[in-house]
């Protein structure tokens, strides 16, 4: 008998437990929203490369409308991933994603962005620990101000024309 209580006990824990876990995977499935700000770059960032892209940028859709391409952090409403590898971007890179401070990922290898690396990525320093922009038509230096990236674990922009 007593076997048996304590086995109800457990199985009812269990269930506590699942319960809870499945209240939180449904919140983190709920839309991430972004600052008004943060959806002003991307949509900026989205004509500077000519992004071929025909759905206006929102603080709503930003985090969810282009998910292989834009990841979110839900707790500081910022974007912390661009992943724009192969989708035959031109253009320039615009300075205004200097904004995206907590920034922690950026490619935009294999397209053909023209111009020069912004130095006013330099505040990226604090977050980024990737970025690639290979294979694209960037000219000009690398910026001295980048070396403030102390937490690169990597960083390609071979395939350029950089000096």
């Amino acid at each position: 008998m007593r076997g048996m209580r304590a086995f109800h006990v457990l199985i009812f824990f269990l269930c506590v437990i699942g319960t809870v876990v499945l209240h939180v995977l449904a919140g983190s499935a709920q839309a991430v929203v972004i600052s008004q700000d943060a959806a002003v770059v991307l949509s900026e960032f989205f004509v500077a490369v000519t992004f071929n892209n025909a759905t206006p940028v929102t603080v709503n859709n930003a985090c969810s409308e282009w998910p292989q391409h834009v990841v979110c952090n839900a707790l500081s409403q910022s974007i912390k991933t661009l992943n724009f590898t192969s989708q035959q971007l031109s253009g320039t890179l615009p300075t205004s994603l200097s904004r995206f401070t907590g920034l922690t990922y950026f490619n935009v290898a294999d397209n053909s962005i023209g111009g020069t690396l912004p130095p006013e990525y330099s505040p990226w320093g604090a977050s980024v620990y990737y970025v690639s922009a290979s294979i694209n038509a960037l000219t000009g230096s690398l910026p001295p101000e980048y070396h403030n990236w102390t937490l690169l674990n990597g960083f390609d922009v071979t395939s350029n024309q950089l000096s």
